[in-house]
């Protein structure tokens, strides 16, 4: 679990939010990074962007556990393999209004290739602040679906190729080594 600290520009978007009676800009992503996060945690709030950006997640699902506590789900794609140190959270406007190292005593987590990874961080405040709404825009599920099964087939469909491609080449050496020892049968039969 990865607990989001706000930024000085998150708070700063916070503030001007409430002061200008806008909406806050909404939430593009949850950022990635296997960059290495700050030794110091007092840094983490002046950090305006993660180390090296390695994926940026759609932002699933926004739950508002209580009026203090706020939690994203992302995903990472399962074809791709990347060691993960830091996690952002980034407004479309491009401040990174959350920032958490992730697993810092293991140096990290290793995503393989393969791995359909799903994660949450959670944004905790001291106080609730009803007047900042978390906007965002919600996943097509169905779309996602659609997608992976259509991925999926074309893996299957290549796979498959590549499968009856080999076989026919395995037969026609068969058939030539048929018709070769064919032939040296009539040459002894005659």
């Amino acid at each position: 679990m990865a607990v989001l600290t706000v930024t000085d520009a998150g708070t700063a978007a916070e503030n001007a939010a409430i002061a200008g009676g806008t909406p806050l800009s909404p939430v593009e992503a949850l950022v990635i990074s296997d960059g290495t996060p700050p030794a110091n945690p007092d840094d983490y709030r002046t950090l305006t962007a993660v180390g090296n950006e390695v994926y940026r997640s759609t932002v699933l699902v926004v739950d508002h556990v209580s009026s203090t506590v706020v939690k994203f789900t992302g995903t990472t794609p399962v074809d791709q393999a990347f060691r993960i140190r830091e996690i952002g959270l980034v407004l479309e406007d491009g401040t990174l209004f959350g920032y958490a190292p992730y697993m810092l005593g293991d140096d990290g987590f290793f995503k393989g290739e393969g791995l359909a990874w799903t994660f949450s961080v959670y944004l905790s405040r001291e106080q609730g602040n009803s007047t900042i709404t978390v906007n965002y825009n919600p996943v097509d599920v169905g779309e996602i679906t659609n997608q992976i099964v259509g991925d999926a087939t074309a893996q299957m469909d290549l796979y498959l190729q590549g499968e009856f491609i080999e076989y026919v080449s395995w037969l026609s050496s068969l058939n030539n080594t048929t018709y070769t020892l064919q032939l040296q049968i009539n040459a002894l039969a005659n």
